[in-house]
């Protein structure tokens, strides 16, 4: 696959079609880039700098977000487009891959940036978020090389302080060497609440099967990196962590399971209170 050359300046649209834009496409980019570990700010400001926020003819006609010249196989259009060379822009017709949806384009440029080139896999990798601590350093990751315009770096950075594209790359993400929590840009230290439960990471990264303290309180994470709730059995004994979404360990209290009631000592391990258990010698 060629590399990619700039099709179109950014900023010429509209504020309605630029909010549009980010908004139609967040989810998508959000997805594609996290499942391939790269920066979201940097896919959105990608699509937008070089499909002029979707008004470029390659864009609305090819479904291609990105310049993706046609690399000798499927579908392609042959468009005009400008070039750096020595020096200066040229005009010239190239063939470019024509896509089914945005969101195969999207597939198709993060693939490319996480795989790279045949001669070299990591042709790409100064835009890894493994490889890059940030937006700016995975720019300048891919001037000279995912576009020939010499101020490509500085013009995806522009794109994405103006429009706080930013914001995206926080939260919860696969950075392609495991999962992590960015607040601010940075790995974050200590629980966080996601999609119904709570995570422990410790500098980013997520912690599994391992107890934590926070807030006065003991919890336990599971392999996936979970807080538990309700009765669970850790190294061979019984805890309970309640059923109402707190999540932390009861202890030095009777707790109810089902039709069982057990007794939590000082340290959250439980015995028999009331009810008809299984115990190892039978059911009692």
């Amino acid at each position: 696959m060629s590399t990619m050359v700039m099709t179109q300046q950014a900023f010429g649209a509209t504020n309605a079609q630029v909010q549009a834009f980010i908004k139609n496409n967040r989810a998508a980019v959000m997805a594609v880039s996290n499942e391939y570990g790269i920066y979201p700010s940097i896919q959105m400001a990608q699509a937008a700098l070089e499909s002029g926020w979707g008004t470029s003819q390659l864009s609305t006609k090819a479904n291609n977000y990105f310049g993706v010249k046609w690399g000798g196989s499927g579908a392609y259009v042959a468009m005009p487009t400008q070039e750096y060379v020595n020096g200066h822009y040229i005009t010239v017709t190239e063939k470019f891959a024509k896509y089914n949806s945005v969101r195969e384009s999207l597939e198709g440029n993060a693939r490319l940036l996480a795989n790279g080139l045949s001669w070299n896999h990591n042709y790409y990798s100064g835009a890894w978020r493994s490889k890059a601590s940030n937006y700016k350093e995975a720019a300048y990751g891919l001037q000279g090389k995912y576009a020939t315009a010499p101020d490509y770096a500085t013009k995806l950075i522009r794109v994405i302080e103006t429009y706080h594209l930013q914001e995206m790359d926080g939260g919860y993400i696969n950075d392609g060497t495991g999962w992590f929590w960015y607040e601010n840009g940075q790995k974050f230290t200590g629980f966080r609440f996601y999609m119904g439960t709570y995570y422990w990471f410790e500098n980013g990264a997520r912690i599994n099967n391992a107890w934590r303290s926070a807030w006065g309180y003991r919890y336990y994470v599971d392999g996936e990196g979970r807080a538990v709730q309700g009765l669970r059995t850790i190294g061979g004994k019984r805890y309970h962590f309640g059923t109402d979404g707190t999540f932390y360990l009861r202890t030095n209290q009777t707790v109810a399971h089902n039709q069982e009631k057990y007794r939590a000592s000082s340290n959250g391990e439980l015995q028999p209170w009331s009810g008809y258990f299984d115990t190892p010698a039978g059911w009692r």
